[in-house]
């Protein structure tokens, strides 16, 4: 039985599932119109140093979520006989960086935290190794003890403290609207549960990616956040759908017996050949057959497999 052949820093060797991942990308985008993105490129990098690449050979295989929610994100990257030098350094812990794209169009970072566990198994001849990577650099502890806060005390002034406390960077801190509690305020729980709700008091959304935070509204621009998708592009798939959220209530809502406020919210489905560029909140033009617009994404996935090298994306229309 055949297997992919061996390899460590500095390996050599045909690459089984790298030749086949072109040969998956080229059809896609043979299929879609896509133009001048031949060439797939994933670089996994550890604590700045190590760095393990398609283009030498190595076999990176991903799934890489995201979403606009402050829980901490999960990313799987799977690699394929690794020498024990390099096995050696893939330690909990560890700093990782994970880029993609295409040597034709650019590479960028997709990924950007630590490694929380490492699983090591045979299948057939070839050695797997699986890294579960947490989308986050910060504290180590986000439960909370109970913490009080007096009465006169704003939710901003609360988004503030518990963000704070994460101890990573804040991208965006831009809120729709602020309230200031009559009575005292006691949190307890997680600091994820606490910013989550304090954050829609505020009237935004609250998210991580790519180890940063990000509090604001969706529709708020992102810097070099826009990109135009459509068949020469790599738009693969558009499906359009309608959901109604529940808004969070604030104290003098609750107190006023108000009804909690629903919004009907217009989206799109996207699938796309693997495309850095798109992540939470940044703005996806669209053009298609069927589904024209402005979008801003809320969640998603990059995927780098044998079969597919896609980003995919659940999407707000803007505008309207």
């Amino acid at each position: 039985m055949s297997s992919k052949t061996f390899r460590g820093l500095g390996g050599s060797g045909p690459g089984s599932k790298l030749a086949e991942a072109f040969r998956q990308v080229a059809s896609a985008a043979g299929s879609s119109g896509a133009s001048g993105l031949f060439g797939q490129v994933r670089r996994l990098t550890i604590n700045n140093t190590l760095i393990l690449q398609s283009t030498s050979e190595f076999d990176i295989d991903f799934e890489v979520p995201f979403d606009d929610d402050p829980e901490i994100n999960e990313a799987t990257i799977t690699l394929y006989n690794l020498a024990p030098t390099t096995l050696n350094q893939l330690v909990k812990d560890a700093i990782v960086t994970l880029e993609a794209g295409y040597e034709k169009d650019s590479v960028g970072q997709i990924l950007s935290g630590k490694i929380v566990e490492v699983h090591s198994s045979w299948e057939d001849l070839d050695h797997i190794t699986e890294l579960t990577v947490q989308d986050y650099q910060g504290a180590e502890d986000t439960k909370l003890q109970d913490i009080s806060y007096p009465a006169g005390t704003a939710a901003s002034q609360i988004l503030t403290d518990l963000s704070a406390r994460l101890a990573i960077p804040i991208a965006i801190f831009q809120l729709a609207r602020d309230h200031v509690f009559e009575s005292a305020v006691k949190i307890n729980g997680s600091l994820m549960d606490g910013i989550r709700k304090y954050a829609s008091v505020c009237g935004v959304h609250a998210w991580i990616n790519k180890s940063n935070l990000y509090i604001c509204a969706l529709d708020v621009p992102m810097e070099e956040g826009y990109f135009d998708l459509n068949a020469n592009t790599g738009l693969l798939s558009v499906e359009e759908w309608q959901e109604t959220e529940t808004l969070e209530q604030t104290e003098a809502e609750k107190k006023a017996g108000q009804e909690a406020r629903k919004e009907t919210i217009n989206g799109c489905t996207l699938k796309m050949l693997l495309q850095h560029r798109v992540y939470t909140g940044c703005t996806i033009q669209v053009t298609s057959k069927n589904v024209n617009g402005r979008f801003r994404v809320r969640e998603g996935q990059h995927t780098g497999s044998d079969d597919e090298f896609v980003t995919e994306v659940k999407a707000v229309r803007m505008g309207g």
